[in-house]
């Protein structure tokens, strides 16, 4: 089956091995794609950081100081969703190069389930870390024989190895000059739907990643938390949210929505680590 209505489009570091295994299973099902050559992290200069990024606010939604190889994560992204600009598509696939599909993977089915979504800024993630809260309320089953749902809004990072994304959320996501925020889906984020499907579609291995987070301590977390809470981390980065409104959607709410599921006796879907229930 070759794939006419949806574009795949894989972000690959130049002379990547690791992207090998995803483009077999691509072509072990005849799928066409293209690879976006992914920015080196290593080769990110001061310079660059400053014109693509806003260091302070991306600290304010994070905690800590992104490393390079996180930002160039970002911005390889984005260099997808301005080709994408380019196109008549409506919505495209993003794999990462140490994205492998799963028996699910079905692009087909892809294409139909996309008709069952509004026009709308969506994402639909084919896969997501345990991090991502869904409530058991918002999951349908589609014709195809697919679950599809909602995410809660996010706490910490998700991962972005495989997703749909449409049209208008691309649009969304270009009028960004600099990132605010984490890698999987800054300060924009909030103007988007995020859907998943079940069973996943894809998985990420993390094989030989040149991407490393830091380590950061449960009280450092904790103590954010309070200020989070309290107002008074909206007090000193007042300036990276729009108003109070988008401060309590992106902060507070995650976080209310993160002490609900584990006073609920941390509920898992099937008994997997990840979707959480809600």
């Amino acid at each position: 089956m070759t794939n006419k209505s949806i574009p795949v489009y894989v972000i690959a570091l130049e002379n990547s091995k690791r992207v090998e295994y995803l483009e077999s299973d691509l072509k072990s099902r005849s799928i066409n794609y293209q690879l976006i050559t992914a920015i080196n992290g290593l080769l990110l200069n001061d310079a660059e950081v400053e014109t693509y990024y806003n260091l302070k606010c991306t600290y304010a939604r994070l905690g800590y100081k992104l490393s390079k190889g996180l930002m160039a994560c970002a911005l390889s992204h984005q260099r997808v969703y301005a080709e994408l600009q380019n196109t008549e598509f409506e919505w495209a696939l993003i794999l990462e190069e140490d994205a492998r599909i799963t028996e699910s993977f079905n692009l087909g089915q892809l294409e139909l389930v996309s008709n069952y979504l509004s026009d709308f800024p969506t994402i639909v993630q084919l896969f997501s870390r345990s991090s991502r809260l869904t409530a058991r309320k918002t999951w349908t089953t589609l014709p195809t024989g697919d679950s599809l749902f909602e995410f809660a809004p996010r706490l910490i990072g998700s991962g972005t190895s495989g997703y749909l994304i449409n049209r208008k959320a691309v649009n969304i996501a270009n009028q960004y000059k600099k990132i605010s925020g984490p890698p999987d889906w800054p300060s924009w984020h909030t103007q988007i739907k995020f859907k998943g499907i079940y069973p996943w579609y894809t998985f990420e291995t993390q094989l030989g990643s040149m991407i490393n987070k830091p380590e950061i301590s449960k009280i450092r977390i904790r103590l954010r938390w309070i200020l989070i809470l309290t107002g008074l981390h909206y007090l000193r980065f007042r300036k990276c949210y729009s108003n109070i409104s988008n401060y309590i959607k992106e902060e507070i709410v995650p976080l209310i929505n993160h002490f609900r599921w584990k006073l609920g006796g941390s509920k898992y879907f099937t008994n997997e680590s990840s979707p959480q229930l809600l």
